[in-house]
């Protein structure tokens, strides 16, 4: 899919993952909103997944902790989730 609607939903999945990673209390909040079917792309899928498993650990979520628990390779897309994220 590409074009305007494309857009809104990748922009809607930034400030999901964005929000969860900038704010811990906002991912059980958002863990009940939202599924990894709600996310189109495949790397935005496996955040959502990491943050879903470590809350569910007890682990912390921030871009550290998921980089880490993806095996690395993540960071700069974390990053820029996060830059992207209105606070």
């Amino acid at each position: 899919m590409n074009g305007p609607l494309s857009e809104q939903l990748s922009s809607a999945a930034v400030g999901v993952l964005g929000s969860m990673l900038i704010d811990e209390e906002a991912v059980g909040p958002m863990l009940m909103a939202v599924s990894e079917e709600d996310f189109q792309q495949g790397e935005f899928r496996s955040i959502f997944r990491a943050v879903r498993e470590l809350y569910g650990q007890g682990r912390p979520v921030d871009a550290i902790v998921v980089n880490e628990y993806l095996g690395g390779g993540y960071d700069k897309l974390l990053a820029e989730i996060i830059d992207l994220t209105p606070t």
